[in-house]
């Protein structure tokens, strides 16, 4: 990881630390918080209470689009980062990780757009970096959040526990996607620097 300094490994750990802690800590008063997130709602017809939830929806599809604008606009400026695509594919595979996980226990936690979203806003900000763009994405990341425990669909550990998830996949993808160019890096400079194989012949490398 040392080659790349580039990449906010820190800033990543700490957004999913951060999010994994507050689930731990709003664990025990699970009901209590959501009944006072949700009090709101009292003698409001259902369907307000839906339309807060549809906000979710919005936030994510807001989210995969504004993706896509900076994958755009990355490109347009001559060079679309490798690690944004690599998150990019972090962010794929997170709602179905988090889906799955949730298959096996009630179906609510973790959250598998909070997942989703978590994971898209590091791909964002790394496609991207721009204060705009942080401060878009972190606006996303609110919107879903607040949806979903607002409107009652999840707790709040089922909301952190998603955001803690998004981002630890987006930082184990980035990873694993620095750690085997680096594995292989030593290899292609030895076999460079002893000759190069012209069929089963080894041509010496001129000093």
């Amino acid at each position: 990881m040392n080659a790349h300094p580039r990449l906010p490994w820190t800033g990543i750990m700490l957004f999913s630390a951060s999010a994994a802690l507050l689930a731990l800590v709003s664990l025990p008063t699970a009901r209590l918080l959501s009944s006072a997130a949700t009090g709101w709602a009292d003698g409001l017809d259902a369907g307000v209470v839906g339309q807060v939830r549809g906000l979710a929806d919005v936030g994510l599809a807001l989210a995969v689009l504004a993706y896509v604008s900076c994958v755009v606009a990355a490109h347009r400026r001559g060079r679309v980062p490798l690690e944004g695509l690599w998150a990019g594919l972090a962010a794929a595979a997170a709602y179905p990780f988090a889906t799955g996980l949730g298959r096996l226990g009630d179906g609510t936690w973790p959250s598998a757009q909070s997942a989703a979203v978590a994971a898209l806003a590091v791909a964002m900000v790394l496609t991207l970096r721009r204060t705009r763009v942080v401060l878009a994405a972190g606006t996303l990341v609110l919107l879903v959040a607040v949806s979903h425990i607002a409107s009652g669909a999840h707790h709040v550990h089922d909301v952190a526990s998603g955001v803690a998830l998004g981002a630890l996949l987006s930082f184990l993808v980035l990873a694993l996607a620095v750690a085997v160019p680096e594995r292989t890096a030593p290899a292609a400079r030895d076999h460079a620097a002893s000759g190069i194989s012209v069929g089963a012949t080894a041509v010496p490398a001129r000093r």
